[in-house]
């Protein structure tokens, strides 16, 4: 919802809903040969609305405000555009995706190459379903299998609106083996905020969809079918960045001294087969400020088929100092034909945790501020990948203050035990004094005595409202995608890809235990770049590359580990069991068996580099 307060852009959004509402029509079409039609026209679909409520799967409670939820399995490969998908996240704000991404007030004109795209928005607007207890807002999927179809179900939905939450709204998407998409609309009473809606739906390049309603609210009693052309009518040209560094573009933190492989994903979202794709990755120390060109390379795609994807390992850079570094990734191909998506800025922060270190995204310097109106027990969050098992001593928010001029503000800490990595447990809430200064300050949780330790993965800093107050978001470059909203329920910040919201962590050295060695050529003794990496018995993964000498760290914490190694051309090793302590130094050096002409293993990236 459009909960946050921006206030010199009130007006401006205001004036974008007056000028670009669009009535809707009975029949459209697009550019590669979908075809709607309503049931108000001859030889449209007849509105039937289909009743999964007792034989679907309830998927309301994992549905809050302004969130979404996934993946679900579609039950067969479904034809959409020129690819076929077979999973779907679902949005509580009224629509299905085919690739996690928020939609959220205001909502988006079709078709927008502006993200998220890759969406069936069957009624997006600002729906809630967790305003009350007991809310009467449900959701449900069901694979209909003897009818060839899959079912996806919005009942007694209601709106958010600042002066109350109401409205009854029922809707639903079909799904069918041939590509056909229905849309029914059972029930719609009751304003819509804002009179932000976006109907329609839109392809992965975000540059081709159909707009059905856009600021007007469907009738009751009425459906919208989608056919799947005979023959897809557009040719497009378009390769992009899917992800670097991590799958979802997000930052990460470097220790000084450590080498970090750059991991690049391209996919071909266009059409047509291409051939000599350019990939190219500059490596950006103090970005937007004195940057220095670290390192630059380039890596040739030879061809890649619609929908194909590859995945590129890029050589790693050592950073020798505390700083901000951006890998900045770009796609270069002749004729490509939609640019937004041909380059990524991911960022990567070195940092240093001789004597302590603080983990921080964002400057000192807020160009924007956030509160969620009526948002008491809301808030924002900042995720914090540990590159090392790490204690956490403090976290630090910088806030403002509202005009209800409420006194305190809750912080907190969660673990990364909830639903695909978000926050799960709460492992510490304090009641903290909110600033008095206008300018807006930095204001300390101090969890030193609190013994948090964090082994992998990630801990998430959490600023909740007491009332109106607010808290500082941060535009510079580069940008670490690693905030989140707070609505009873997290979701990536919708801002995400041009803000970080300005919460930090001080982290000290937490329990480690260290395994090293070298990898060489069984044999020859000649060094090896391999892929190594250590899995504990609790899941927990720990990865490294060896460096031009075949020499190789991983810094582990305390438990049992198995370490393997691979190397494009060689077997994969796999060492025994170690039980390892605190302070413990465990020496593994590695020769890797060369395998038999003709016989190829490795993963995808060996195939693309040469390397493990």
């Amino acid at each position: 919802m459009s909960r946050f307060v921006w206030l010199s852009l009130v007006l401006s959004i205001a004036l974008v809903f007056a000028s670009f509402t669009s009535s809707p029509a009975e029949t459209w079409e697009d550019d590669c040969g979908y075809f709607a039609i309503d049931s108000n026209e001859s030889g449209g679909p007849v509105f039937e609305w289909v009743d999964i409520s007792d034989v679907g799967e309830e998927v309301t409670a994992g549905l809050q405000d302004d969130n979404f939820i996934g993946p679900f399995n579609i039950g067969f490969d479904f034809p959409y555009y020129w690819y076929t998908v077979s999973q779907f996240w679902i949005g509580s704000n009224g629509y299905v995706s085919f690739e996690p991404g928020l939609l959220a007030q205001p909502m988006p004109a079709i078709p927008s190459t502006r993200t998220p795209n890759n969406f069936l928005a069957v009624y997006a607007a600002d729906f809630i379903f967790n305003d009350i207890p007991n809310s009467p807002s449900k959701c449900y999927y069901y694979h209909d299998t003897e009818n060839g179809r899959t079912i996806i179900s919005f009942e007694d939905v209601r709106c958010w609106l600042q002066e109350g939450n109401q409205g009854d709204h029922t809707f639903q998407i079909i799904l069918y083996e041939d590509g056909t998409i229905v849309y029914n609309y059972r029930e719609d009473e009751g304003p819509i905020s804002n009179n932000s809606i976006s109907i329609g739906i839109e392809n992965i390049t975000g540059d081709t969809g159909i707009q059905n309603y856009f600021g007007v609210q469907p009738p009751s009693n009425y459906s919208i079918e989608f056919r799947y052309p005979e023959e897809i009518q557009c040719e497009v040209h378009d390769v992009a960045v899917e992800w670097a560094l991590t799958e979802t573009n997000q930052g990460l933190f470097s220790l000084v001294g450590q080498e970090n492989p750059i991991y690049v994903s391209v996919l071909n979202t266009g059409t047509e087969p291409e051939t000599n794709i350019e990939v190219e990755v500059d490596v950006l120390q103090g970005i937007f400020l004195d940057p220095t060109d670290y390192r630059d390379q380039i890596q040739t795609i030879d061809a890649l088929e619609p929908g194909e994807s590859v995945l590129l390992t890029f050589e790693g850079w050592v950073p020798e100092v505390e700083d901000i570094f951006a890998a900045y990734i770009q796609v270069d191909m002749s004729g490509d034909e939609v640019p937004a998506n041909n380059d990524v800025f991911s960022e990567y922060s070195a940092v240093d945790y001789t004597g302590g270190a603080t983990l921080s995204f964002c400057d000192d310097t807020n160009e924007s501020s956030i509160s969620w109106i009526g948002g008491e027990g809301n808030g924002m969050a900042v995720g914090f990948p540990v590159p090392q098992p790490t204690k956490v001593n403090a976290i630090h928010f910088f806030v403002l203050p509202g005009q209800e001029g409420a006194t305190t503000f809750r912080g907190r800490i969660y673990d990364d035990s909830g639903e695909g990595g978000l926050p799960g447990n709460i492992l510490v809430e304090q009641t903290l004094p909110m600033t008095t200064n206008q300018n807006g300050e930095w204001v300390t949780m101090d969890v030193s005595d609190e013994n948090i330790i964090i082994n992998d993965g990630a801990f998430y800093g959490v600023f909740v409202q007491d009332g109106d107050d607010q808290i500082g978001t941060d535009q510079a470059q580069p940008i670490s995608r690693r905030s989140y909203e707070f609505i009873g329920a997290f979701s990536p910040y919708r801002s995400g890809d041009t803000d970080d919201v300005m919460i930090r962590a001080d982290v000290e050295l937490g329990e480690f235990a260290t395994i090293t060695g070298t990898v060489t050529a069984e044999g020859s003794g000649d060094p090896l770049r391999a892929r190594v990496w250590a899995e504990a018995t609790d899941g927990s993964v720990v990865q490294t590359r060896a460096g031009e000498d075949g020499a190789y760290t991983l810094i582990v914490s305390p438990g049992t580990w198995t370490v393997y190694a691979e190397f494009f051309g060689y077997a994969q090793f796999v060492s025994s069991a170690y039980t390892v302590e605190n302070e413990d130094v465990i020496t593994l050096d590695i020769a890797l068996e060369s395998l038999p002409n003709g016989i190829l293993q490795g993963n995808v990236t060996d195939l693309q580099t040469g390397e493990g």
